[in-house]
């Protein structure tokens, strides 16, 4: 076995964990690399919430025609789904291109009537005035799923404002059928109620 000098020895004893240390060139491209990884994660971040909320948005719009429409076939009655302005209050005007990015009310049409009212029976509320998005729908009334399953041809919007700089728009359409379809619009398919909310109008 080699035995050491004492001087090699001594400097063991003093330095046993002795690491190399980064030089000041090494520190600055690093921080130059993290800077930059910064600057271009910052809208990639942004775009990733924004694209989460529209998904969101979009499943919580399917779940409830779907839900409507299984209702109406299971309980063979009409099924109708409307705007709504508070919790337990469908709106009164029935416009086309209304906004409805605070929600809606499914209920079950027990006497007919084709209003919500105090017979008839409340069977989802989705109520929330925080939701990132406009929507809007291209046809006038109330959506009603009939008995068999069948509704109406209809557009309903997601319209974004553009902040995050890239505009992402979804438009769900529903067939007669009472099935669904989902597309992603470029800024030409726009709706005028859609650019009216992009330009901050």
């Amino acid at each position: 076995m080699t035995k050491l000098t004492p001087s090699v020895y001594t400097n063991a004893r003093r330095n046993p964990h002795r690491t190399k240390g980064f030089t000041l060139t090494e520190l600055i491209v690093s921080i130059s690399i993290l800077i930059i990884t910064l600057g271009l994660s910052t809208p990639t971040f942004a775009e990733m919430i924004e694209r989460h909320n529209m998904a969101q948005q979009t499943d919580e719009l399917l779940a409830s025609l779907r839900f409507a429409r299984a209702q109406a076939v299971n309980q063979n009655l009409d099924v109708y789904v409307c705007r709504a302005i508070s919790s337990q209050q469908c709106a009164a005007s029935t416009a086309r291109w209304a906004d409805w990015s605070d929600g809606w009310l499914i209920f079950a049409d027990m006497n007919n009537s084709r209003t919500f009212d105090s017979n008839d029976i409340l069977l989802r509320q989705h109520y929330d005035t925080s939701r990132p998005f406009l929507l809007t729908i291209n046809q006038a009334g109330r959506l009603r799923f009939r008995y068999n399953g069948s509704s109406r041809n209809l557009g309903f919007y997601f319209c974004s404002d553009g902040r995050t700089g890239t505009i992402k728009n979804r438009k769900v359409t529903l067939l007669y059928t009472g099935r669904t379809r989902i597309q992603t619009l470029t800024e030409k398919q726009l709706p005028k109620a859609c650019k009216i909310h992009t330009n901050g109008a």
